[in-house]
């Protein structure tokens, strides 16, 4: 719920008092999404190389939705084209010596889009309509040694789509300059605070009953029986089929089985190298 005015009778409401009746409403739906942790790029704006030639800029899919830390909400309809031979300044992101490079870090930020000039009792233009829109934040890192230099930092109103590098004489961003391994993604909620049941479990025994605590357990089990120091099969329990004198058809007992017959076999067993024959 909103926190509310009661307009009273013969009141005469004021622009800042219409006006604060909206950001109150605003204001409830945006905690409403701060406080259940709808954070991050919920869909879209997912980053590739311009199509169809490849050169300075990339595109994002639409459409995008998002919601900021502070329970904003942004969206684009439409395909975006992000410009990264230039920042937000409008300052050149090219690297400008051999054995260099730089990140780029694209931002995604909440704007809002004014429209409808009217002008007021003042004589003063004002925009009467301010709809919630977005804007695309290019920010460069300063160029450093390749495979050392350093990543944009996040931003704290604004969401990081993607990394992108760039080198010396670059004139196209292609998939392996895109890096998304700290894009600011939607989570509905942590592993660690969605409940498991695991009391009628036979293997598995998390420390605690939470997502992501089972997933750890099932981590370990799995390379404990990769790598062979638990968990391993015992050879009754691999099949293999029946071959030439060998009946068995697991390998504990195909192995016993031809054990059995290669030391009747050395002793002399006439029966058993008759039937080798």
């Amino acid at each position: 719920m909103a926190d509310r005015l009661d307009y009273y009778f013969r009141q005469k409401v004021t622009e800042a008092e219409l006006d604060l009746a909206f950001e109150l409403l605003e204001k409830a739906d945006r905690n409403l999404a701060a406080d259940i942790g709808v954070y991050g790029i919920i869909s879209g704006a997912e980053p590739t190389p311009h199509t169809p030639v490849p050169n300075l800029t990339i595109d994002l899919t639409a459409p995008g939705r998002a919601y900021d830390n502070l329970g904003q909400r942004i969206f684009f309809g439409t395909g975006q084209t992000v410009d990264c031979a230039v920042d937000f300044a409008g300052i050149p992101t090219e690297v400008p010596s051999a054995g260099e490079e730089r990140w780029l870090g694209i931002f995604l930020r909440f704007e809002r889009l004014l429209s409808d000039p009217r002008t007021d009792g003042n004589s003063q233009q004002v925009f009467f309509r301010r709809d919630e829109s977005f804007e695309i934040v290019v920010r460069q890192a300063p160029p450093g040694p390749i495979g050392s230099a350093v990543k944009v930092p996040l931003q704290p109103d604004e969401l990081l789509i993607c990394d992108v590098l760039r080198g010396n004489g670059q004139t196209q961003v292609l998939a392996p300059d895109i890096d998304t391994s700290r894009r600011q993604a939607f989570i509905f909620a942590q592993g660690d605070a969605v409940q498991v049941v695991s009391g009628g479990w036979s293997t598995l025994q998390p420390a605690v009953d939470t997502v992501q605590s089972t997933l750890d357990e099932i981590d370990a089990e799995l390379t404990d029986h990769f790598t062979g120091t638990a968990r391993r099969h015992p050879a009754s329990d691999i099949d293999i089929p029946a071959h030439g004198f060998v009946a068995a058809t697991d390998v504990e007992g195909a192995i016993h089985e031809i054990v059995d017959d290669l030391s009747s076999t050395a002793s002399g067993n006439a029966r058993r190298a008759e039937g080798r024959r």
